[in-house]
């Protein structure tokens, strides 16, 4: 892999940067409409949980729904808070082993979704949910992560191997700018920007990229100001076959960050735990366990589709994680496991056929609420579009506070 001098392009904005709507008010939704606007639940976006509500949002098969919804509750998920149709598809097929296309970055009332189109290799940027044009970015590989910055709407993305920074000021009518960060010498690495210990305040700058240096997966963290590098080796040899599932947040003047490989080891999976410095390097099986060479794994299940690094659940003063496997009516799961003993601290199995997680986890900016969720069955595109989630209060030892069905076609 190559590290490449910082450089930034403007980008002429294809729209003025257009205001969300002063306050996201309830769509009006069809009656026939509303199974199939509530969402699919095998990709969601956990916003926020406070006053005893929770928000998140999902993707249909028609664009992106928001909910609100009331905590301690068990909900059928109807009519969303808004709804946003989008021009392509943001549930694309093969949903269950890909990262999600797209995210919400919100503003005190003000919200925008970044979101990929696939076929025509670009990002659009749109209010939420008026859907005015913002921008758009061309010759995009992958969304990687957005989020608000210091300046604006922050996109990490990839351009076939090199790992880019992308950033929209508010101020200055939807011009774009980008910096390339890193040549990260693969097309399967994956990518995220640091979340900070509290969720407030000023945001890090810092980067995590994980790819391959040979078939020896590495670790970089990448300074967003400076272009520094820090980089962390691990032993673990390329044999999966889609990209890397990436999280990380800050651990005090650390770093902790979780590695999904969904497919690794003929599709068992296993989710890597690193600490950038001093650098230390753990594994987690599809079951909790050290991977050692002593644990059998009886079927496949893809343990490491969904990452994510949470607030301390087991007490010991550091962050967690929470890994997500997503294949095989048996195998759905989500563990919460402890950075420091690469240990299950509980699972959430799915509890039927119907009622399933794994998929997909989002950790809330806090890092105390886990939203997991998952498709009715293996092959959710020739099934129904509905899905099971459930939020997972980290602080509380890992107790589910409120779950959320939707059923559409």
């Amino acid at each position: 892999m190559h590290f490449r001098p910082h450089h930034s392009v403007a980008l002429a904005a294809i729209a003025t940067l257009a205001p969300a709507v002063a306050a996201i008010q309830a769509t009006e939704v069809a009656r026939e409409d509303v199974e199939r606007l509530a969402g699919a639940l095998r990709h969601v976006q956990l916003l926020g949980v406070a006053d005893g509500k929770v928000r998140f949002a999902t993707s249909t098969l028609g664009g992106i729904a928001l909910h609100e919804r009331d905590l301690g509750k068990e909900v059928l998920l109807r009519e969303p808070a808004a709804f946003l149709a989008t021009e392509f598809p943001v549930l694309p097929m093969w949903t269950w082993h890909r990262r999600v296309p797209w995210r919400l970055v919100e503003r005190g009332k003000d919200a925008w979704l970044v979101a990929r189109n696939a076929e025509a290799r670009e990002i659009v940027v749109q209010s939420f949910p008026s859907g005015d044009q913002v921008a758009r970015i061309p010759d995009v590989s992958a969304l990687e992560d957005a989020r608000l910055g210091a300046a604006g709407i922050e996109i990490l993305f990839r351009r076939d191997e090199s790992i880019v920074l992308g950033e929209i000021d508010a101020a200055a009518a939807g011009e774009v700018e980008t910096e390339e960060l890193l040549d990260a010498g693969s097309t399967r690495a994956g990518a995220t920007v640091v979340t900070g210990s509290s969720g407030a305040g000023a945001p890090p700058q810092t980067a995590v990229v994980a790819t391959y240096d040979g078939r020896a997966l590495v670790i970089l963290g990448v300074d967003l100001e400076h272009g520094d590098v820090r980089r962390v080796a691990t032993e673990i040899e390329q044999s999966d076959r889609t990209a890397l599932r990436v999280a990380a947040r800050e651990d005090g003047d650390d770093v902790l960050a979780v590695v999904g490989l969904p497919r690794h080891a003929e599709q068992w999976g296993q989710a890597v735990i690193v600490a950038l410095g001093p650098p230390t390097v753990s594994t987690c099986s599809p079951y909790g366990k050290r991977t050692d060479g002593t644990d059998e794994v009886a079927w496949d299940c893809w343990f490491g589709q969904a990452v994510g690094v949470t607030a301390d659940a087991d007490g010991d003063g550091r962050p967690d994680v929470v890994v997500g496997a997503s294949y095989g009516t048996a195998s759905e799961h989500v563990d919460l496991v402890s950075s420091a003993r690469s240990r299950s601290i509980r699972r959430f199995d799915s509890i039927s056929f119907l009622h399933r997680v794994g998929t997909s986890v989002s950790v809330s900016s806090c890092g105390r609420y886990v939203l997991a969720s998952g498709g009715h069955v293996a092959y959710p595109e020739n099934h129904r579009q509905g899905g099971f989630a459930a939020l997972i209060d980290v602080e509380r030892r890992g107790r589910i506070t409120a779950t959320f069905m939707a059923a559409g076609q």
